[in-house]
Formats: structure tokens, sequence, C-alpha cells
């Protein structure tokens, strides 16, 4: 056993261990950004993924006018997932891959929530009247997975899948391995490239956030172009993740 007072390299203590992580953090964007740029279909996603995030930005912050009803709700909702989505895809540029999904698994319960608020108009009154204490009683995950199911709408994000999600990004348990997006099962502390987690945790971020997008334009009071651009975009943004392949398989 190595002797932490005698290491066996010089490793980086005190403030040298944040510069070089910021270090490591740059140079896995830089592979990054040239990763995506050298594959056509993930150069696309990424275009789309900003246009959403431009779009849903403006949406939670009245550019087009307040929603004026609701006490802003939904806009703070949208608001929570833009913060949610732009940390998610930076978590995603710089290797750090479960942090990512931690986040998309945020997103995927607004997604979820936000097409209750769709196929069942009185739920998004009943949601902003309950106190913020007594929410998750009526209003947590599976009540609202459930609820969707009860009166046969999409449900975006299903129990296998949200499972999935708490379980490779959010829930401490005894057979995690954190970091482990690779076909050598190796576990990884810290950012790595790592091809196929990535395009798995690109599709997560589009899929759960072209799913919430959508509906919170249609829930929204806007313009009817302005509210059809950002469909458009949310299902753009959805039909560029494959239905079924290794690439969305468990991760």
């Amino acid at each position: 056993m190595a002797n932490p007072t005698r290491p066996l390299m010089n490793f980086p203590e005190a403030t040298a261990f944040f510069d070089t992580l910021d270090t490591i953090d740059n140079a896995f964007a830089n592979q990054f950004d040239a990763f995506i740029a050298s594959d056509t279909a993930l150069l696309e996603q990424r275009q789309l993924l900003g246009t959403g995030l431009s779009l849903a930005y403006r949406l939670s912050c009245c550019h087009w006018g307040c929603h004026g009803r609701e006490e802003h709700a939904i806009e703070y909702l949208v608001g929570r997932v833009v913060n949610h989505v732009c940390v998610a895809y930076r978590s995603l540029r710089t290797g750090h891959l479960d942090e990512s999904l931690a986040l998309v698994r945020n997103t995927a319960e607004a997604a979820n929530l936000m097409n209750l608020f769709l196929f069942k108009p009185e739920s998004r009154r009943e949601w902003i009247d309950c106190p913020a204490n007594e929410q998750w009683k009526y209003f947590k995950p599976v009540l609202v997975r459930k609820r969707l199911e009860e009166i046969d709408a999409p449900v975006p994000i299903d129990k296998d899948h949200y499972s999935n999600l708490c379980s490779v990004g959010t829930h401490v348990h005894s057979e995690m391995r954190p970091g482990m997006h690779n076909e050598t099962g190796r576990p990884i502390v810290g950012a790595s490239f790592q091809p196929i987690g990535i395009r798995q945790t690109l599709n997560e971020i589009l899929w759960t956030f072209g799913t919430f997008l959508g509906p919170a334009a249609k829930v929204s009071v806007l313009d009817r172009k302005i509210a059809e651009s950002i469909i458009e975009t949310a299902i753009a943004i959805v039909e560029t993740v494959p239905v079924s392949t290794e690439e969305t398989a468990d991760m």
C-alpha cells in the first residue's frame, strides 16, 4: 500500500489541484469539440440543442412578453431546465458524464411534469396552488408518471428509463461504478473521453430536453408563430435521437 506521506508521483495539492482540473477539462473540451465536428449527425444534434436552448432561454425570461398568468410558474420551470441542460452539456463536454446524467435526471422529471400540464390542464393549477412542502406528496415523479399513464398520455421518461438515470447519475448504491461509460467496464474518476458514453449522454440530454420543450411551448401563452417555431425545434431535437440502437442502451 502506498504511503500518503511518500507518494509514488508528484500529485498536485491545494490550489494546484484545481489548476490541474482546469487543464484537464480544457483538454477534453477541445477533444470533444473535434469529435463532434467530425460527425455530421453529432454536429446537427449540437446545433439543434443550441437553438432549442436559445428559444427556451428567451421563453423563461419573458423575451416575447410575460405569460401574464400563474405567477410566472411556467417560465421559472423552463428557466430551471435551461440551467440544468446548459450545465449538463458543459459537464459532458469536459468528460464528466455521470454528473451530466444527474442533471438529465432532473430534466426528465420536468419533462414528465410538463407533459402532465399539457395533457391534463387542471394539474397545472393544482401544482401551482399546492404548497411547496406538500408538492412531493402529490407530484413526486412516480405519481406524475402514473397520472400520465392513467389518461393514456405520452410518458417521455418511463419507469425503466428514469430508474436507469437515477442509478447511473444520482443514487448511491453498492454496485455503482463512477464514470464507467466504456466497453471495458472500467470505472473512471475525473474527466475521461469515452466516445460511446458521449453519444449516449448527448442522446439523453436531447431526449429529455426535447420532450420538455415542445409541451412547454404549447402550455405557454405565446404568439402562434413563435410557439410553432419552438415546437418544430423540439420535434427536430427528439427526431435526432435513435429509438433503438446500442447508443441508447443501458449505460
